[in-house]
């Protein structure tokens, strides 16, 4: 990625040099500053057919700049459908800029939306990292777990449920 006022020097064709937090000029085309293929596309199209398109894209990006305010804007913009992803991608937001309240409700919101389906492994994504040892995501995750048949986060956990689990079964069964 990217310095800041690097957007918009991205691989797109945009012309623009990038001022902060646009990834290109305000000009119709303006490059992404993520060489990933079809990005640029995405964004030009988000400039002709509403923010959904390519908001959360652009999202990630003003996150991963750490401008969580820009990216939570966006995720919250006109015409952004209130889907699993885009609460969990708030949620992300939320847990960044130290707003562990707010992370855990839209985290919570997302999982009731299904979120896990899409992406089993959301109790890992580092960007929660600040919410990983709150009471509330212990609960949420357990739930979820206990939904999936998964084995509880960590290797302290593991390992207490295999020994708490295993060994009594074969003494109590000749008994």
């Amino acid at each position: 990625i990217t310095s800041m006022n690097g957007c918009g020097k991205g691989k797109g064709k945009g012309k623009g040099k990038g001022k902060g937090w646009h990834c290109g000029s305000s000009g119709h085309a303006h490059g992404f500053c993520h060489p990933w293929p079809g990005m640029f596309r995405m964004h030009r199209l988000g400039n002709y057919h509403g923010p959904s398109i390519c908001a959360d894209l652009r999202a990630q990006c003003a996150m991963e700049h750490g401008n969580y305010q820009r990216a939570l804007r966006l995720l919250n913009g006109y015409g952004m459908p209130k889907s699993a992803e885009n609460m969990f991608l708030r949620a992300c937001c939320h847990a960044m800029s130290g707003d562990k309240k707010q992370a855990l409700e839209a985290l919570q919101d997302s999982i009731m939306n299904g979120y896990p389906e899409q992406n089993p492994d959301w109790h890992q994504d580092w960007r929660l990292e600040s919410i990983f040892s709150e009471e509330k995501f212990q609960q949420l995750f357990a739930a979820q777990a206990d939904h999936d048949g998964q084995a509880p986060p960590g290797p302290e956990a593991a390992s207490q449920t295999d020994t708490d689990a295993d060994p009594p079964a074969p003494d109590r069964a000749p008994m």
